[in-house]
């Protein structure tokens, strides 16, 4: 009789602890499933955006370096960044664009290995 309760309360304790294993398995897959759902959430609202004329836009000035017909060109050396006039045409600043090949000319690439790996020049 002891031996028949000894198996019982074990059979008990071991669907006890499959239990509780299966509740923490769910707790985990929740929580995946809301990273997935917060995840999905910010791929959409990038998706939204890429279909968007500003991102088109955006794209044609920085990847094929176009321009609207009411806007202008400047090339500043040393500057990246885009400054609309409030009045009259649109003015894009832009560095490398275009920028005529001349004696102080330094590609991009000889730019970012001098601010990492060339000695200090103080």
């Amino acid at each position: 009789m002891l031996v028949g309760a000894f198996f019982v309360g074990r059979s008990g304790y071991d669907a006890y602890r499959r239990n509780k294993q299966i509740e923490e398995e769910i707790t985990q897959l929740q929580k995946e499933a809301e990273r997935l759902s917060s995840e999905n959430e910010v791929l959409e609202r990038k998706i939204m955006y890429f279909k968007t004329d500003d991102f088109t836009e955006r794209e044609a000035k920085e990847r094929l370096q176009l321009k609207h017909k009411d806007e202008k060109v400047v090339a500043v050396k040393g500057r990246s960044v885009e400054t609309p006039q409030e009045e009259g045409p649109r003015v894009s600043v832009i560095s490398g664009g275009e920028v005529s090949e001349s004696d102080d000319f330094v590609p991009v690439y000889k730019k970012w290995w001098d601010v990492f790996f060339a000695p200090n020049k103080e």
